[in-house]
């Protein structure tokens, strides 16, 4: 099978360690896919082997947190091509964007992640590059593993993930199973604690010492006081370096992250000065005050965010901002904001300055900005209501902020650049 899509009509979203993820728009012009084109055709026999892969996976779709593609498919010059639902977002942009997370959000999270490879391994396939990377957000904020299964990773050499999160057997002696993909969770739980991986960033100039750091070095334990210890204990037993020492199965930490936490942080810990909402999970869970507490608890925003990527997408004259997605659902408490008003943006050339004010003070924001021809991007800023946002000289963009009290979500009017033409 090729793919028809006319190759004019895809947006580049970024580059992985093998291949290159493009987006584009359904016939319907309602709704957008993404495409994960590898560098080469797939033999008759890896083929075959991705067809009884996908084949173990798609059930698994509807009953765990998992990004499964659609198609396999190919581009007219041969290249092999996955087909699958556009996310928001990873991980990786949510942390680098919005900093660690806060201790409930990193269970929330962390459950997820955990009961997708319960069934992973369930069904005999074995995820083998866990990272930050593929770990992805849906149209509604919800946490989705991407990218499971080995047989394309063992075609296309180089898939196996950045170094910092692949187990020391991995490195050392090329070891792909269960034991690696459990190593592979807790670093992207170690991730999304600290903001960097287990080892720290591999410098530029040593990876062969970067890899002996891993290798014989044992990981530190992050310093964050604020959340539960009993997580902290099982991101380190994940991290265990003897894979006898790690936990017995995905599904067993699945079980401890959805407990974990339900005694009271000691009273040493600093108090979160961003709660926000409880993340979805056992009612005993303390509250989420962090950025994936608000992509689950307000799926409007998100909504948003995936309608402006679809409007850029399309072939056709079109607004860079679109309409605000379907409102959120009545809620009987007090009534939002009043106003939230995004100022003039201040073009400087390469950089835009971004200001905006609002009544309320403990509201969250996130700031849409969308360029012509790109997929828009999200920017969450916390409570800060300034943005110093890189853009190309001489493209235009369009520019609105988005906020939420934890109940409503609410938006300013879009503000342009350069003549661009922007819906609300």
């Amino acid at each position: 099978m090729t793919i028809d899509h006319p190759l004019d009509d895809l947006v580049p979203l970024g580059d992985g360690p093998v291949a290159t993820v493009l987006a584009g728009v359904a016939e319907d012009g309602q709704s957008a896919f993404a495409l994960k084109v590898f560098p080469g055709p797939l033999p008759r026999r890896v083929r075959g082997e991705l067809d009884r892969e996908l084949a173990r996976l798609r059930p698994l779709a509807g009953r765990a947190p998992l990004l499964v593609p659609d198609a396999v498919d190919a581009l007219p010059d041969g290249r092999a091509v996955l087909r699958m639902a556009l996310c928001t977002q990873s991980l990786t942009e949510l942390v680098g964007s919005a900093g660690p997370l806060d201790g409930g959000d990193v269970l929330a999270l962390g459950e997820a992640v955990a009961v997708a490879l319960a069934a992973l391994h369930g069904a005999g396939v074995v995820h083998g590059g866990v990272s930050p990377g593929n770990v992805l957000f849906g149209a509604e904020g919800e946490p989705l593993l991407a990218d499971a299964g080995t047989v394309l990773r063992e075609a296309f050499a180089g898939d196996a993930g950045p170094p910092g999160y692949r187990a020391p057997e991995t490195l050392r002696e090329a070891v792909v199973d269960e034991r690696t993909d459990l190593y592979g969770l807790g670093a992207m739980l170690h991730f999304a604690l600290t903001g960097h991986p287990p080892h720290g960033e591999q410098p530029s100039g040593d990876p062969a010492g970067y890899v002996l750091r891993i290798l014989n070095e044992p990981v530190p334990r992050p310093a964050r006081p604020d959340v539960p210890p009993e997580l902290l204990d099982l991101v380190g037993a994940l991290l265990s370096a003897d894979p006898a020492g790690r936990p017995i199965d995905a599904a067993y930490v699945a079980d401890r992250l959805a407990t974990a936490g339900t005694a009271p942080v000691p009273a040493a810990a600093p108090p979160s000065e961003r709660a926000l909402v409880a993340v979805a999970g056992a009612p005993a869970r303390p509250k989420s005050s962090g950025r994936i507490g608000l992509l689950i608890a307000v799926p409007v925003m998100i909504a948003v965010v995936v309608a402006v990527a679809v409007i850029l997408l399309r072939d056709e004259p079109a607004p860079l901002v679109p309409p605000a997605g379907p409102p959120p659902a009545p809620v009987p408490t007090a009534a939002p904001p009043a106003a939230l008003v995004l100022d003039a943006p201040a073009d400087q050339g390469a950089t835009v300055e971004l200001t905006w004010h609002a009544d309320g003070a403990q509201l969250q924001f996130a700031v849409v900005v969308a360029a012509e021809g790109a997929p828009s991007v999200t920017r969450f800023t916390g409570q800060e209501r300034t943005l110093r946002e890189p853009v190309t000289p001489g493209l235009k963009y369009c520019f609105l902020v988005q906020a939420t009290d934890g109940v409503h979500t609410f938006q300013s009017a879009s503000r342009p650049i350069r003549g661009a033409t922007c819906n609300r």
